[in-house]
């Protein structure tokens, strides 16, 4: 800046601070800094490699400016024995703490009037303040020291030493051959490379300020703000050179005062070094920083006067931006992309100002911005993705996307325009394309064909059998169980392997029938004869043959008999299994005489149509047979001896040609023959026949020698296994109020279960509701008001009841008790509370006293007592709000409980 600009300046900052009240002409002091525009403004980016840093400050007393940049101020002893400091502990009030210390027999001592607020006096013999600097080393071998320092009259002493005793980088002032001077000198480690003198009137004892400056290709002195001289070298410090000493260089001891030492990693502009000198009320100081790196830079001003006052621009963080951000490592996964499957893209950004990162893409038809999500890495290293979700993407489609970033300057980054095709999925086709059956069954065997142009080899698989090698249009031949002839229902899996690694595999459910319905088991059989009966029950089964065929359509039966159509309410079709039926139609009217023709036509889910056609001829005969049946018995429950023998006793009046019965309760129901040319079953001996657990409906058929036949039907129900009671709940000797009743039982044919309370005046019986019948072991639990029977001694036992038997439990004898305790809390309370906190309960009977804290982060039960009346003692409560449910239960599970909310400090 020219002087006539500056001296504008200072007349104008001059008037300005008088307008806003910062100086006072009185000379009380109004100190104040400000920095100024061109000056980087906090939290601001700038699009060039350079920033000027404009200060100004004015006070009535003279005044210096400190300008730390990039926290290049690593050492600033202001020696003013300000707040934190002692007579052994001087601060470092720079941002790095590289605090002094001295030991009391070595220590300055402290004068309250310094060159700016207080100094430190030495004493010539052994005063010294040591510092081990931290983050002081600079590659580029650039400082500055600057210390404000008084001498005694008798001189040749050392002022500061970098490293330890010896040869040091130091400044001393001194009187060698009678001639008083300052001299700073800096030392390699082999030799001083360079030295300034700066001589001085003979005893001068006045405070002076002395900037020493070097880097690694001069080294200059400032006296009182002005240049001594300067000096050429290089390699001027040592990597070493970390311990600093005030008040020494080698055994010289300084003998005077020495105020404000300061250390900067870098070398002061002359502007700066003028500006550190205290000589002016009003001062302007500007510094241009250039080649800046990219990324955040600081600078703070300070100012300070002769009081040493001191006042600060506060930190000022700004960023340098020139280059826009870069983008890499691209990439996509996976790396085997089908239209099924989310997209990942990924990209790593760099830049310490990224403001937006987007990805342009056109899987929608058109290109498009989208927001990417970034996850910060570090300062400047950000990953960020795009999520392509699989529902707009199309097989074998081609898309592309290119990454884009910019920063808060306009800077913008693009990354590579990336390109994929997704990889298309393999396409089945089928013949015939639309099933040709009912209800998407296929009634004529289908064939498949695959097709990927983008695979080296095709799969599929049957169900969850072995993988298939396909070769070629394929049908049913290699399905599970001989498809191709029993087909059924078929899940098929197809699949590809396109790119590294197989697609998933696609699937689909095939409905295949390819056997029309057979009509079996006929009754009257074909070509029978049937005796002294003109109602026969004629039936017959609709088998579907294969258990994964469509199954019979019940609807679609139709019944003929002797040509008349008989309507679907005079017969029955009923389940017989999953998928068959079984049609069962009892003639009303008596049949022709003679010959019976029926038909039978059905259909099956898939369409597929039968009918079979059948005959019968009906005989009369004058003999009576007078069939008996003494056992079983119609209607009854049968449970003999624990078993499903049942005994059979059956007796007629003639010799008969054949006895047999059938069971149509079984799942493929037959006549089984029972004897022969005889008169009686199971009468002169008893015969038993088994039967399943369940109820039965049989036929007994006697056939006589001429053919005439007599039937008689029955149902009854077999149980044989009794009900078994594995335990009872509660206990003998519990104390019991009546809510948890528990019975664990066995029994499949469950008719009741009852229970029964006896005591010394009554009894009563309670029906349970429980009705769950399981071979299994079965828990019942239930509740029952006993307040009757309080303070009383009962027996119980329970009946568990199927249609045969009864069992019974054991008899338990409980004591009843229904009333709960009264819970009286007189401590804790609502209110605050130290981490200990005063229980002081009781009871009216002897409980267990728990508690639990519902603000807990996993609340639980606490157990104060197990069996008390009363509590008293301190539980320990972190520090917080408590909301304390306190309970007490008695003996018989009876409880009472209080809340209390408190907190804890």
């Amino acid at each position: 800046m020219k002087r006539g600009k500056l001296c504008f300046k200072i007349l104008f900052l001059t008037a300005l601070f008088l307008a806003l009240g910062l100086l006072n002409i009185n000379g009380i002091s109004a100190l104040a800094i400000s920095a100024e525009i061109p000056s980087p403004a906090n939290g601001v980016f700038y699009p060039q490699n350079s920033a000027f840093i404009n200060l100004s400050s004015a006070d009535t007393e003279n005044n210096s400016i400190i300008l730390d940049f990039d926290r290049s101020l690593i050492l600033w002893m202001r020696m003013n024995n300000e707040a934190g400091e002692n007579s052994t502990f001087i601060k470092d009030w720079s941002s790095y703490g590289n605090n002094g210390s001295c030991s009391e027999v070595s220590c300055p001592i402290f004068n309250a009037n310094g060159k700016l607020g207080g100094a430190y006096d030495f004493d010539g013999i052994n005063d010294v303040i040591s510092t081990s600097l931290t983050n002081w080393y600079n590659p580029n071998n650039s400082y500055t020291f600057s210390f404000w320092y008084k001498p005694d009259e008798e001189q040749a002493k050392g002022l500061w030493r970098l490293g330890g005793f010896g040869d040091t980088t130091h400044c001393e002032h001194t009187t060698p051959a009678g001639n008083e001077m300052l001299r700073c000198m800096i030392y390699n480690g082999t030799d001083y490379t360079a030295g300034i003198i700066k001589d001085i009137v003979d005893g001068d004892t006045n405070w002076h300020h002395a900037v020493f400056r070097f880097n690694n290709t001069n080294a200059s002195l400032y006296y009182d703000g002005e240049l001594v001289s300067s000096v050429s070298g290089s390699n001027f410090m040592r990597a070493t050179e970390g311990a600093l000493n005030i008040g020494v260089w080698h055994i010289f001891n300084w003998n005077g005062s020495i105020d404000d030492f300061m250390i900067f990693k870098r070398a002061l502009t002359e502007p700066e070094i003028v500006s550190l000198y205290a000589n002016q009320t009003l001062k302007y100081l500007g510094v241009n920083f250039t080649n800046l790196n990219e990324g955040l830079h600081s600078y703070q001003g300070y100012s300070q006067n002769l009081l040493g006052q001191i006042v600060t621009t506060g930190p000022i963080t700004f960023g340098i931006d020139t280059i826009a951000p870069a983008i890499y490592a691209e990439n996509f996964s996976p790396l085997c992309a089908f239209n099924y499957s989310n997209i990942i893209l990924n990209a790593t950004i760099n830049d310490t100002n990224i403001q937006n990162v987007w990805v342009q893409g056109n899987w929608e038809g058109i290109p498009i911005n989208y927001l990417a999500s970034c996850v910060n890495i570090s300062s400047s290293i950000r990953n960020c993705r795009y999520i392509i979700n699989s529902s707009f993407l199309q097989d074998g489609e081609s898309f592309s996307w290119q990454f884009f970033a910019n920063d808060s300057i306009g800077n913008l980054g693009m990354g590579i325009l990336n390109a994929y095709t997704l990889t298309r999925r393999t396409i089945l086709t089928m013949t015939p394309v639309v099933p040709d059956g009912l209800n998407s069954w296929y009634v004529t065997e289908p064939h498949f064909t695959l097709t990927n142009p983008d695979a080296t080899n095709l799969w599929y698989r049957w169900d969850s059998s072995y993988a298939i090698s396909y070769t070629g249009t394929f049908g049913l031949e290699k399905a599970p169980n001989n498809g191709n002839i029993t087909a059924g229902v078929l899940e098929l899996h197809y699949w590809g392997n396109s790119c590294p690694g197989n697609e998933s595999d696609s699937n689909i459910t095939v409905y295949v029938d390819l056997v029309s319905p057979f009509i079996t088991l006929l009754s009257p059989a074909n070509n029978s004869k049937v005796y002294n009966n003109l109602t026969p029950i004629i039936s017959a089964v609709l088998d579907e043959l294969y258990f994964k065929n469509s199954g019979i359509n019940k609807s679609t039966a139709m019944l003929k008999v002797n040509g008349n159509l008989i309507s679907p309410a005079d017969y029955n079709v009923l389940n017989y299994g999953d998928i068959d039926a079984l049609l069962r139609y009892n003639p009303i009217l008596g049949l022709n005489i003679g010959i019976n023709n029926v038909t039978i036509n059905v259909s099956d889910n898939s369409g597929r149509n039968s009918q079979l056609s059948w005959s019968f001829e009906i005989i009369l005969t004058n003999a009576s047979i007078n069939l008996s049946v003494i056992s079983p018995v119609n209607n009854s429950y049968i449970s003999p001896s624990g078993n499903n023998r049942i005994p059979m006793n059956i007796t007629s009046e003639v010799v008969l040609d054949k006895l047999e019965f059938i069971d149509y309760a079984d799942l493929f129901p037959r006549w089984t023959l029972l004897c022969g040319d005889c008169k009686s079953y199971g009468n002169t001996r008893i015969i038993r026949r088994t039967f399943s657990e369940g109820w039965h409906n049989i036929t007994i058929r006697a056939t006589d020698l001429y053919g005439g036949i007599q039937e008689k039907r029955f149902t009854f129900f077999v149980d044989s296994r009794a009900p078994r009671i594995s335990s009872i709940f509660p206990r003998r000797g519990k104390i019991f109020n009546g809510s948890i009743f528990s019975l664990d039982y066995s029994e499949i044919n469950l008719r009741d279960i009852k229970l029964n309370i006896l005591n010394e005046s009554s009894s009563e019986i309670v029906n349970i509701p429980c009705n769950e019948s399981s071979e299994l072991k079965i828990n019942c639990n239930f509740s029952l008001n006993l307040s009757r029977y309080e303070d009383r001694y009962i027996d119980f036992f329970m009946n568990v009841s199927d249609y045969a038997r009864s069992v019974k439990s054991k008899t338990t004898r409980i004591r009843i008790d229904t009333i709960p305790p009264v819970l009286n809390v007189i401590s804790p309370i609502t209110t605050d509370y130290s981490t200990r906190v005063l229980f002081n309960l009781s009871s009216s009977e002897r409980v267990r006293i728990e508690y639990m804290d519902l603000l807990d982060v996993s609340p639980r039960w606490r157990v104060l007592c197990s069996s008390c009346v009363n509590y008293k003692s301190t539980r320990t409560f972190r520090i917080g709000n408590h909301d304390v449910v306190i309970r007490a239960i008695d003996f018989a599970g009876n409880s009472d409980e209080q809340e209390i909310a408190f907190s804890s400090s």
